[in-house]
């Protein structure tokens, strides 16, 4: 008999073989550590997984003639991948900054109403300090804004029931131009959050941009 396992005592991956032998109720046991096999395995699987799934996105968004279509349904391929309550897209000229697009999960009331024309300065000026570091806004906990003294950010979001949020910033030709957010997201294995979201927010600023000059 062969197999793998987990070994929660040791914490690493184990292949192991059971061989029987000519004396009665004895056998062979032969383990080897296969952790970094593993490791590398499961690397391969998680990004394959989330490349798939930006190529199905980037497919539809160039192959629907209605953007706001596509831009809806943009938004579902990406919920089924990251399990979301709520993922939206922020549309901002640095002065206001308005829900343009979003989907909700089942149950989870919409926002875009209530998000519209509010001041940049007074809700996006702290993603903007964020963005001087990092490449992506990422809270993995809004109780850390209230650790670091962020009362204010805190609130806003607890407000909304939102437990983790992370937000990908939209530029064209260096241009900030929006942000597309996700909260409440699940963080699994088997997908690269972030690199999925900063890549198709990448092809999604050029639509945004294009959508905004034939209007």
């Amino acid at each position: 008999m062969k197999g793998k396992l987990y070994a929660d005592i040791l914490g690493k991956w184990i292949r192991f073989s059971v061989s029987p032998v000519h004396m009665a109720h004895e056998c062979i046991v032969s383990c080897v550590d296969i952790s970094a096999e593993e490791a590398r395995r499961r690397r391969l699987h998680r990004a394959n997984t989330t490349n798939e799934t930006v190529i199905r996105v980037i497919r539809r968004l160039v192959s629907e003639p209605c953007f706001s279509q596509a831009m809806q349904g943009i938004l579902s391929d990406l919920s089924e991948a990251i399990h979301p309550d709520w993922l939206y897209v922020l549309e901002t000229d640095r002065k206001t900054i308005s829900n343009t697009y979003e989907w909700c999960a089942p149950g989870v009331k919409s926002e875009m109403g209530s998000l519209q024309n509010l001041s940049y300065d007074e809700y996006m000026l702290s993603w903007e300090k964020c963005l001087e570091t990092d490449t992506s806004v990422v809270i993995p906990d809004i109780e850390e804004l209230r650790t670091q003294g962020d009362i204010d950010g805190y609130n806003i979001l607890k407000r909304q029931n939102i437990r983790n949020l992370m937000s990908t910033p939209l530029y064209y030709q260096g241009k900030l131009i929006g942000f597309l957010v996700a909260d409440n997201y699940e963080e699994n294995e088997m997908m690269n959050t972030r690199y999925l979201l900063e890549t198709v927010g990448a092809f999604m600023a050029m639509y945004v941009v294009n959508r905004r000059l034939l209007e």
